[in-house]
């Protein structure tokens, strides 16, 4: 499955692609040529979330998700929250917002804090929200190399140490990011499931009906029909008009082509990511190799070969006769 992280971060894409299993290829915004810079203009760390991850869905297409982190200090009544990137103004510095953290609760005994982080993740029309919290303490001082953002001066509950003395592995398993990540990838995982599980039951149900046609002996009288399946590829730049055009020009083949017996056509819409940029999908029925060798050739069908060229990018022909 290929999922798009909103984010150009790179701190952020290499933490959570560590996190990811390999079943879940992580796509960056500069792997599908994303160059915008998102503007975070939502008040609250989910609005935020939502904002990316539906613009990349909205502006290419991709199923993706997107989050927002924020560091929560008690004493200050939540701040500086979903403004911690730019705490000390802009441009982002992790140093100058480290050091007005640190000069705002000096003197201060509550230093209690905590990460939050909240993830959009947008599949196949479906919106869902994780959210991870970890719990802390400001240190008085920064402590640490590692990380990046406010990681020297937090010190997660339960530990002696600052998220940045810590390594990546050690902080994923309890980070806010982490945990939000990992409910994130508990949820694609049984989502799968449940899709295997469906196809294990159409499978099921499939096997049955054929069971059942084998005793059945107006089946058995099935014709044997030639399949020409073919697969198209769009270019990038082709716009919804011309591959619009191209499917009533295939759609509309069976009226000029009296060789061909039978027609039905779809789009990807596969979960798995599995399609390698192929989209749509035609299958052409023929009673003999001859009828197919007719078509080819057909003016009907040229007039649509050259219509489909300059926008194809790639295709894929398969050829079989349906077997009992």
């Amino acid at each position: 499955m290929k999922l798009v992280f909103a984010t150009n971060n790179l701190n952020k894409l290499k933490e959570v692609q560590e996190m990811l299993p390999s079943s879940i290829e992580l796509l960056s915004l500069k792997d599908i040529n994303c160059f915008d810079e998102i503007e975070e203009t939502e008040t609250t760390l989910e609005g935020n979330a939502h904002l990316k991850a539906d613009y990349i869905t909205q502006k290419f297409g991709f199923n993706c998700f997107a989050d927002d982190t924020g560091l929560e200090v008690e004493s200050l009544g939540g701040k500086p929250g979903v403004y911690s990137a730019r705490f000390a103004g802009e441009p982002s510095n992790s140093e100058n917002n480290m050091q007005k953290l640190l000069a705002e609760l000096e003197n201060k005994e509550n230093r209690n804090a905590q990460f939050r982080t909240a993830v959009c993740l947008n599949l196949n029309g479906e919106q869902h929200l994780f959210e991870g919290v970890c719990k802390g303490k400001i240190l008085t001082k920064k402590q640490g190399e590692k990380g990046f953002g406010y990681d020297p001066i937090f010190k997660p509950e339960g530990f002696n140490q600052s998220f940045a003395k810590m390594t990546s592995e050690e902080k994923n398993k309890i980070s806010h990011r982490g945990i939000a990540v990992q409910k994130l990838v508990e949820f694609l995982l049984k989502l799968k499931n449940r899709l295997m599980k469906k196809l294990v039951l159409i499978l099921i149900a499939v096997l049955s009906f054929n069971n059942c046609a084998k005793r059945n002996e107006t089946i058995t009288s099935m014709k044997k029909q030639l399949r020409h399946v073919v697969l198209f590829k769009f270019k990038k730049e082709a716009t919804p008009e011309a591959i619009k055009s191209i499917e009533n020009a295939f759609i509309a083949l069976p009226n000029k082509i009296e060789e061909i017996k039978d027609f039905e056509w779809g789009l990807n819409n596969s979960p798995e990511g599995l399609n390698k940029g192929f989209t749509h999908c035609f299958f052409v029925t023929f009673d003999s190799q001859e009828d197919l060798a007719k078509y080819l050739p057909h003016p009907s069908h040229q007039a649509f070969v050259a219509l489909l060229e300059p926008h194809l990018d790639d295709v894929l022909v398969l050829d079989y006769w349906n077997k009992k």
